[in-house]
């Protein structure tokens, strides 16, 4: 279960303890291709100063040494303006 709370220009993602996972990869990108990313070992990655008018494709990818798994929320769009 992957939950994104989002402000103008700010994402925070959260999801649940994947068992048997020993890291995980978040990842926001448009449909032009902007990438922002974090690799962590917990269950939460900030995404700070994303580009202000954009949707962004959320997912979070669980890895461990014998596989991975990958989950998506729905796109989120940042504020037209981020001076908020």
């Amino acid at each position: 279960h992957l939950t994104v709370q989002y402000s103008p220009s700010t994402a925070l993602l959260s999801w649940d303890v994947t068992k048997g996972a020993t890291n995980f990869t978040a990842e926001a990108v448009t449909p032009e291709g902007l990438t922002v990313a974090c690799e962590i070992s917990n269950t939460s990655c900030t995404f700070p100063n994303l580009d202000c008018g954009q949707i962004y494709n959320i997912s979070v990818t669980a890895h461990n040494s014998v596989c991975s798994d990958t989950v998506t929320s729905d796109p989120i769009e940042t504020g037209q303006s981020c001076d908020l």
